[in-house]
């Protein structure tokens, strides 16, 4: 099987995150993380390990994800590569760094 890393990005409200979960869901997911992208933005930068058949195209699920955003990066990802956290804001920053949240369940880090 091989192991895609997607990056996407996404507003921060519910109906967002449950469309990516929805389209998440039956799929082999080893990773999810949600990083807000700066502060003030009202958009989430999600990045997704999962795994895919070799039988099973790639392409319908991009085309789901791109129904959702216009911003999606696909990668292949080394085997066993984990999903990074959202790096510390800078000391300087006035706005706390945000948390690494979970999707569907799944803890930030999670390897299969």
């Amino acid at each position: 099987m091989a192991t895609w890393r997607i990056r996407i990005t996404i507003s921060d409200d519910a109906q967002s995150r449950a469309a990516l979960d929805e389209v998440l869901t039956g799929q082999q997911v080893s990773a999810i993380n949600l990083a807000a992208r700066n502060h003030g933005s009202t958009d989430v930068d999600a990045e997704v390990l999962l795994e895919l058949p070799p039988d099973e195209s790639v392409g319908d699920l991009l085309s789901a994800l791109h129904r959702i955003s216009p911003q999606v990066l696909v990668s292949l990802a080394a085997s066993g590569q984990a999903v990074p956290t959202a790096p510390a804001a800078p000391a300087t920053s006035a706005a706390p760094a945000a948390p690494a949240a979970s999707a569907a369940g799944l803890p930030a880090e999670s390897v299969g």
